[in-house]
């Protein structure tokens, strides 16, 4: 199975955006599935369902990290090239979306609980994230 089609699987089975974004890497950085999911954990709903920035985007950005973030403090190539690759995948996914937080992507705001339990009961974000999960992990294929 490709790592889109991984993603958006896991997605549908429950974990959140950001988790089926990074975990569906972890072999590129020899890291475990597992471990990816647990630091991606609270990213999903817009950072802790805030409805910040989506977490397909988060998780997005932590793959970036991953490849090209900088390792130690005086590293300032691998921390300038991680903000423009950043930068980037941002601008593609606003363009393509026209929004990068959750609440204008879903049209909800996740922070308010009514709201929350409206999106889960009805299955919302299962309808209309997949989108932001497969183009995150499609895009990320072409830079990573």
């Amino acid at each position: 199975m490709d790592r889109v089609n991984k993603a958006v699987k896991l997605y549908s089975e429950g974990l959140s955006c950001s988790q089926a974004v990074l975990s569906v890497f972890a072999d590129k950085f020899n890291l475990d599935e597992k471990t990816m999911m647990k630091i991606s954990g609270g990213f999903g709903g817009g950072v802790g369902a805030s409805g910040l920035i989506c977490g397909a985007l988060s998780g997005a950005v932590m793959v970036i990290g991953l490849k090209y973030g900088a390792a130690a403090p005086e590293d300032q190539d691998a921390k300038q090239k991680t903000r423009e690759e950043v930068r980037g995948f941002i601008k593609k996914f606003n363009d393509e979306f026209g929004a990068i937080d959750c609440r204008r992507l879903i049209g909800f705001d996740m922070s308010k609980p009514a709201e929350f339990e409206y999106v889960h009961n009805n299955n919302i974000t299962k309808q209309i994230c997949p989108k932001f999960v497969e183009f995150a992990v499609r895009e990320l294929e072409k830079i990573i």
